[in-house]
């Protein structure tokens, strides 16, 4: 029996846990969750899903996603966290397990104060940002990680990142899609005549920076803007300074299916963070046969020769960076893009996770 302690919103959560229900049904699992549903992230979890409630705190949060609601969550958590440390410890007592698997810094560090053994997997931003701003965040992320068995992370980036923070090594697991799910929408063969956004719209994924560049253009009318999350704040302020110049498609939170269906129409997506570990939804973006404008970033270095051709690198300190971009990507997609075997060795989710569930989820119990 495998325990994923972790978040029953989150989309990376569950779709580790998915992909193991497809390549390990012999595996069987349950989720211990203090979050279900709230601030406008739709649950994850499904009505034949075993999940055990770690004192739900969803009513008690904020309905918009700002600075002030973050901190108002984080606040509640760590005055709860003795609490859900005692009632974690109950519900484990309760069950036959062989090991957890805790999803997000948090549920690593509530896993640490109960005194288990856990595999641990940290999310991009809590290694890459949060902790090189907060020394107390960091010094909370260097205990709980050297309390794990394991710690997994998608890419070198984040692998080095973990060595400077605790001082330990970490499992390379490639955060990979599914490509034959990806291929049948690529073959659909429609028109690619969409310019979309599908990052968060924080200041991390310098959205206002792709606005500015598609307002100074004449040839750009309208872009489609969906995301995983936003900040309600910085996304308004967006709205309300650009929406004047350009036609913005404000779509919201989509479904795989319906980010998938975009995918298969977009001409150009757009990713230019300032800091990223290994983009799910860029791989995502280039299985669907679209061109990727993205920041010259480390993991480009993991891409292979295929998914690299389906990439353009810009320049955002020149003005026209957007409109050449364009042009170029407009090249591109008239050659149809066939993923290597390659490729899809290195990326498709069912094999890097099925590898990882033979070499890591043993039967060795980690009370």
């Amino acid at each position: 029996m495998i325990v994923f302690l972790g978040n029953g919103r989150c989309y990376h959560t569950f779709d580790w846990i998915r992909a193991i229900e497809r390549n390990r049904p012999d595996l069987e699992w349950v989720m211990i969750t203090d979050l279900i549903e709230s601030e406008g992230y739709p649950s994850q979890i499904k009505p034949e899903d075993l999940v055990l409630s770690l004192m739900i705190v969803d009513r008690f949060l904020m309905r918009n996603l700002n600075r002030a609601a973050n901190i108002w969550r984080n606040a509640l958590r760590f005055v709860l966290l003795p609490m859900q440390v005692i009632m974690l410890k109950r519900r484990l007592s309760k069950i036959e397990y062989d090991f957890i698997h805790a999803h997000t810094m948090y549920y690593v560090v509530l896993a640490r104060l109960a005194g288990l053994n856990v595999i641990g997997t940290p999310q991009g931003s809590e290694i890459l940002v949060r902790p090189w701003k907060s020394k107390i965040y960091k010094a909370f992320c260097a205990w709980g990680l050297r309390g794990c068995s394991l710690v997994t992370v998608d890419s070198e980036a984040m692998r080095r990142g973990v060595m400077a923070i605790s001082g330990r090594d970490a499992v390379v697991v490639q955060n990979g899609v599914q490509t034959d799910v990806l291929e049948s929408y690529r073959k659909r063969n429609l028109e690619r005549d969409l310019l979309v956004s599908f990052r968060g719209v924080t200041s991390l994924y310098r959205i206002e920076d792709f606005f500015i560049a598609a307002c100074s253009s004449d040839s750009i009318s309208s872009i489609q803007m969906f995301y995983p999350f936003c900040d309600e704040e910085y996304k308004q302020t967006l709205l309300n300074t650009y929406q004047r110049k350009l036609l913005v498609e404000d779509l919201g939170r989509l479904s795989q299916e319906d980010m998938y269906s975009m995918f298969s129409r977009a001409l150009l997506a757009i990713s230019i963070p300032s800091s990223d570990s290994s983009p799910r939804s860029v791989y995502e973006a280039i299985f669907s046969g679209a061109v990727v404008a993205v920041s010259n970033l480390d993991w480009l270095t993991g891409l292979t020769k295929c998914m690299r051709e389906r990439v353009i690198v810009v320049n955002l300190n020149d003005s026209k960076w957007l409109e050449k971009a364009l042009t170029t990507a407009s090249v591109i997609v008239k050659k149809e893009y066939i993923p290597s075997n390659e490729a899809i060795e290195k990326f498709d989710e069912n094999r890097s996770l099925f590898l990882f569930t033979q070499n890591h989820y043993t039967k060795t119990p980690c009370q």
